[in-house]
Parts: C-alpha cells; structure tokens; sequence
C-alpha cells in the first residue's frame, strides 16, 4: 500500500475536516466510539494510538482516558520513543481493524456514509500527510498513498460482498503482542442491536 496515487478532487468522496460531508471518515470524528474485546474507546484515534504500546498499559490508559481524539494522539507523542519496534510493519492491519470495529459498533450511521459515496474513491485529504492522506498538488489534484482513504474504500468493498460481515464479531489482526490495558486482543462480539451503550465502562474514568 506504499506506492503514491494521484486522483481528481472532484470526481471522489474527499474528506479533510470532520464537519465535510465525509467527515466520519477521520479518525478524528467523535460519536463513533466502540470496543475493542470488551474495552472501550472513544473513537478509532485512541485505539490506533494506545496500541503502539502494548508493554506499557500505563500509557494506554492515560490515551484512552483523554476526551478528544487529537489530545489523545498528543498525548501519544509524548511518547513515541517508546512506540513497539515494528510498528510500521503493523500498523496498517490496526487501522483496518480500528475501521471495522468502528462500522460494527455504529452501523446505522456507518453503512449510510459509506453509501454515499458511491463507487468513488475514498481521499482523505490532507496538507501535511501524503501517506495517511493526499496532499493538494494544483489543478484540482491530490496527490499521497492515501492509505487511509484506500482502508476504507477496501471496507466499503469488502461490506459490499459480504453485507453480514462484522456484525456479529470481528476479529483481531494476525499482529504478535496486539494488547490493551494488558489484555490479549481476541475477537470482539457485537452487540446484536449494533449500538454501544455502557461502552465507555472499563475506562474506569
């Protein structure tokens, strides 16, 4: 997923702040929190960003502690020299499983924005990442790996073939030493009625 693409703004489902109309894309959309095997987080940001410290729970559970998705991705940076070593070989399988987890737990809102979009490229848009996203190049163009945008284009395509998929469960990534708050991460069950009420309880907050 390394190599770069480029796409016409214009003719794709772009989204750059979380009040665009494909904002609930972004990692940084709120309202759309979820478990991870019985763990709560406020939003696929906190999970994605815990999850580079497996060996220091401590640290997770100040990041899954904060309100905000971008304060807990500053307070993940604080410290990222402790980052797990082989995090960029793992952490496209986490994204993904941040995306589906998220899809399971708010399918209602989840299935109508991925239905929006059609048969057209997914794109964050960005200006400052052009591997998560696509940076503007001029003439109407983006340009980055979009890794991000092609996730969830690989999700909408995925639900698309199998409508039933994650709805029932969803299980981990084939990733060693994948933990939170110092629990091996498994399959998670949904709930049946694809709501999360109570979610936020083991945070203990």
């Amino acid at each position: 997923m390394a190599e770069m693409r480029e796409y016409m703004e214009d003719s794709c489902a772009v989204f750059h702040r979380i009040r665009d109309e494909f904002g609930g894309f972004s990692n940084m959309a709120t309202g759309l929190g979820y478990q991870v095997d019985g763990i709560g987080v406020l939003s696929s940001e906190h999970h994605y960003q815990a999850s580079r410290f497996p060996d220091n729970p401590e640290i997770q559970h100040l990041i899954l502690g904060i309100s905000s998705p971008i304060m807990a991705k500053r307070k993940a940076y604080e410290f990222i020299d402790l980052t797990r070593d082989d995090w960029k070989e793992v952490n496209i399988r986490i994204m993904r499983h941040c995306i589906q987890l998220r899809y399971a737990f708010n399918l209602p809102r989840l299935s109508a924005l991925y239905g929006k979009t059609g048969a057209l490229p997914i794109v964050e848009k960005s200006t400052r990442d052009d591997f998560w996203g696509a940076k503007p190049v001029g003439g109407g163009k983006l340009r980055g790996v979009n890794a991000l945008g092609r996730l969830h284009l690989e999700h909408r395509q995925t639900i698309s073939r199998q409508p039933g998929m994650f709805t029932r469960e969803v299980e981990a990534p084939n990733v060693s030493d994948y933990r939170l708050l110092d629990r091996d991460i498994g399959i998670t069950h949904v709930q049946e009625d694809h709501t999360s009420p109570g979610w936020q309880a083991e945070l203990d907050l």
